[in-house]
């Protein structure tokens, strides 16, 4: 179920093509990205980077920036690397920057 679950969110960042549908996906997104399962927050990683890719990080909420930021100090291996990855492939947004090093140092 885990890992149909993470199939399934990994898929919420490119559902979306403008502003207005990726609204259609945010909470789905908060909710993975707090899941209990690490394999769905690993996902969740990945469907913000598409997401943030797609529309730009000026298109994404700040909230959604935040929470991913979490992600960076994730105790789970699989979780940690995925959002580092994010950040490698698309970075963060510049106010966001200190809260990243931060997190993962």
């Amino acid at each position: 179920a885990d890992q149909f679950r993470a199939t399934l969110v990994k898929h919420l960042g490119s559902a979306s093509t403008d502003a207005s549908s990726a609204s259609l996906v945010l909470p789905s997104m908060y909710r993975a990205m707090t899941d209990s399962s690490s394999r769905v927050r690993a996902a969740s990683a990945e469907a913000y980077g598409e997401l943030v890719r797609e529309l730009g990080e000026e298109s994404v909420p700040s909230l959604l920036h935040d929470t991913f930021l979490v992600l960076l100090a994730d105790p789970f291996v699989i979780v940690h690397r995925a959002a580092l990855h994010v950040v490698d492939r698309i970075g963060v947004p510049a106010a966001h920057v200190r809260e990243a090093v931060d997190r993962v140092n």
